[in-house]
């Protein structure tokens, strides 16, 4: 078991209180900031498996039972998410240590100091303000530490990211890998093509889960993960609900651009955030997923529509190249878009 991250989770119950275990995306947040230097798969299926539910089920679960319960939860990851089971199984453990476990958070080591700043990073009041040249009383015995900083990827709740950060830190997490994510952007628009040569109804059966692993692949590089060709086919693991989701918002858009042009394109945008949500969320439905993009994208459609219009003028480049510039541009735009899901899931905007 990880002991810098059991490290962290534990002083996250602690400070936090066991409720942040039912609540997947405030602890996501919480994890991506102080844990951003574990594995990133360990972060990942711990976080799967809170959305799962692990915490109430071990919770009620008496202690005799509760092993088998564990096997039965890491069984459901396995086969719902596709993950190890190793990862699977330690996830579980790691949960049951730190909320169960017999050695106390405060005993731990402070191998990880910035765990030690949870509570201090999100409640702690404002330093006050003194004039120029006053002198200052001494607080460094008893001010908190200073929470990690990082370009885009610190946590600051309310605060929502401009969409120049969100590009920016589109074009730092494609540094170094922009050659791998314009060969997935090129066996994507092939398959597209082929759908297409093959006939509505094959597009319109595959678009789905194929988006929704295209999808997969940007959040999870979005969130630091490391992906391959074959996360884009990924989202043939949910292939009911990806096919499911890409049908009723195809429905929808259609029903609300024959009124007029605009009703469309403002639903284009409010359903824009459903397919990670849909990934965030295996368990819920197609159209709880259109719904809760709906009420995520309240207030920040006009952002979104901006943030797409920004890569107007990249486009046109694109074209002059005979659109080879769009094996760039594709991936530019679409991480900038996960960003812009992970941005508002931080912010728990719902």
């Amino acid at each position: 078991m990880n002991a810098n991250f059991l490290s962290i989770v534990k002083r996250i119950v602690l400070e936090q209180g066991e409720s942040i275990l039912v609540n997947p995306q405030q602890l996501k947040g919480l994890i991506s900031d102080y844990a951003k230097d574990e594995p990133r798969a360990e972060c990942l299926a711990f976080g799967r498996c809170i959305e799962y539910g692990a915490y109430t089920e071990l919770k009620n679960a008496p202690d005799p039972d509760r092993a088998a319960v564990k096997n039965r939860l890491a069984q459901r990851l396995h086969s719902g998410e596709g993950l190890e089971m190793t990862l699977c199984t330690g996830a579980l453990d790691l949960l049951e240590a730190a909320v169960w476990g017999s050695s106390s958070p405060a005993a731990l080591p402070a191998a990880y100091p910035q765990a030690s700043a949870v509570k201090a990073a999100y409640t702690a009041p404002a330093a006050p303000q003194y004039p120029q040249g006053a002198v200052q009383p001494a607080q460094a015995a008893h001010a908190a530490p200073a929470a990690p900083q990082s370009s885009y990827h610190t946590y600051q709740p309310g605060q929502v990211q401009t969409n120049a950060m969100l590009r920016r830190a589109a074009r730092e997490q494609l540094r170094g890998s922009w050659l791998p994510a314009a060969g997935m952007v090129f066996v994507w628009l092939f398959i597209l093509i082929l759908l297409g040569l093959i006939g509505g109804i094959g597009y319109i059966v595959f678009y789905g889960p194929l988006m929704l692993g295209v999808c997969g692949y940007f959040l999870t590089k979005a969130r630091g993960g490391a992906v391959t060709m074959g996360a884009m086919f990924g989202g043939f693991n949910m292939f009911g609900p990806g096919f499911l989701l890409y049908f009723l918002m195809s429905f929808f858009l259609v029903l609300w651009t024959c009124l007029l042009i605009i009703p469309g394109i403002v639903k284009s945008l409010s359903y824009s955030m459903a397919y990670y949500i849909l990934l965030d969320n295996p368990r819920m439905s197609a159209l709880d997923a259109i719904t809760a993009s709906r009420r995520m994208m309240e207030g920040y459609k006009g952002k979104l529509l901006c943030l797409y219009l920004s890569f107007t003028g990249w486009a046109l480049l694109c074209i002059l190249s005979l659109g080879i510039g769009f094996f760039w541009l594709i991936p530019y735009a679409q991480l900038t878009m996960a960003n812009f899901y992970e941005d508002l899931n931080k912010n728990n905007i719902s």
